[in-house]
């Protein structure tokens, strides 16, 4: 006869897959400590390929996230690909260690973000990628910088993209890819800190 896991044990392991790397609102009520992300995983590129957007899907694009981030839309066309990017990723399920569009998590989604827009190599953990950065305050970060949370630990915990006007890209936990605001009240509760890649 199997023995099933203890009650307690299961409550743990459900809280300890919320708030890995979430962004979520789940993730507030736990209580238990976080381990941040070890996974060492290689990069699949293959689902990711970036093609220069026509015309057409350029228009597409640049107005649909100047109105996002309260942008003009040749703001956004200057760097098209970053939102091309992020529009193919938009709604991709959060999984913790994934690296394809089948799922994935967050500082999967940055490393592939630097790999297919900046054309760099970062580290496959947040720590790690904060490890390679410059520390940056809020009030001083620009387009394709990281922002670090500390979610429910005294480690980093998530990472994502600043975009601008205090928007984000990144991989959370119960909506999957989405675009957030370090002002809403559960992100400015576990902000960390922004952080530069070193050249």
């Amino acid at each position: 006869m199997k023995k099933s896991l203890p009650f307690g044990l299961l409550i743990f392991i459900a809280s300890y897959l919320l708030i890995s790397c979430g962004g979520s609102r789940e993730a507030e009520v736990s209580h238990e400590p976080v381990k941040t992300h070890t996974t060492k995983k290689k990069v699949v590129k293959k689902e990711v390929a970036v093609t220069k957007p026509n015309r057409a899907e350029s228009k597409s694009i640049a107005e649909k996230y100047a109105k996002i981030l309260s942008l003009p839309e040749s703001h956004i066309k200057r760097n098209i690909e970053l939102y091309q990017f992020i529009d193919n990723w938009i709604g991709t399920p959060y999984k913790y260690g994934g690296t394809t569009q089948a799922g994935i998590d967050c500082s999967g989604l940055m490393q592939m973000c630097y790999s297919v827009v900046y054309r760099k190599e970062i580290p496959r953990d947040a720590v790690s990628q904060f490890k390679q950065c410059q520390s940056v305050k809020q009030s001083n970060l620009t387009e394709g910088d990281l922002v670090f949370f500390k979610i429910g630990s005294k480690n980093i915990t998530h990472v994502g993209l600043y975009l601008a006007n205090g928007k984000f890209a990144h991989a959370s936990t119960s909506k999957g890819v989405m675009i957030s605001d370090l002002n809403e009240k559960y992100y400015k509760k576990y902000f960390y800190i922004g952080g530069r890649i070193r050249e």
